[in-house]
């Protein structure tokens, strides 16, 4: 990583050109022992097909710390770019889609052709999942929206959209 770009495989990518940024994490074990952590951080640029993906295979703990150190530098510096991907499709088309949702500003999403209130709805988050379902019913189904993209815009869009947070 350098100041203002990504340097990958002889290629130099200005951070103003990621356009999502992807992390998924899981715990790595050998007949139920911990062995280490698996991390997977995919950076997707604009203008190419195919996305940046970096990972620890073997869950080594120098090559995992490493990757978190590098996500969070892109997270921070990428942030307030991605969000603007988000928040234009507000503007333009009162929702912005994420995770094969469509998240309106009026406080529903529209999911699997259902209309779901997320200001009444019981709302959860569990590891890269956004899960919600109707408070209405006993056997209502679960909604589920992966957040291993984006995780940090999404999470701030629920705050700032729908006052959910993160530890609700």
């Amino acid at each position: 990583m350098l100041p203002d770009s990504i340097s990958y495989r002889g290629r130099t990518y200005p951070y103003s050109s990621v356009i999502h940024l992807g992390r998924f994490a899981r715990k790595t074990s050998l007949n139920f022992i911990p062995i280490g952590d698996y991390l997977r951080i995919t950076i997707y640029i604009e203008g190419i097909e195919k996305p940046i993906t970096v990972q620890n295979s073997f869950g080594m703990l120098f090559t995992t710390s490493r990757l978190k150190r590098i996500y969070k530098s892109l997270v921070e510096k990428t942030f307030h770019l991605r969000i603007k991907n988000y928040l234009k499709q507000l503007d333009n088309k009162g929702f912005f889609d994420y995770g094969g949702a469509k998240f309106f500003s009026a406080g529903y999403v529209l999911i699997d052709n259902q209309k779901i209130n997320l200001l009444t709805a019981k709302v959860w988050l569990e590891p890269f999942e956004f899960v919600f379902k109707e408070p209405t019913g006993f056997f209502t189904r679960k909604r589920r929206v992966s957040t291993d993209i984006d995780q940090d815009v999404f999470l701030a869009l629920l705050k700032k959209l729908y006052r959910i947070e993160s530890g609700n």
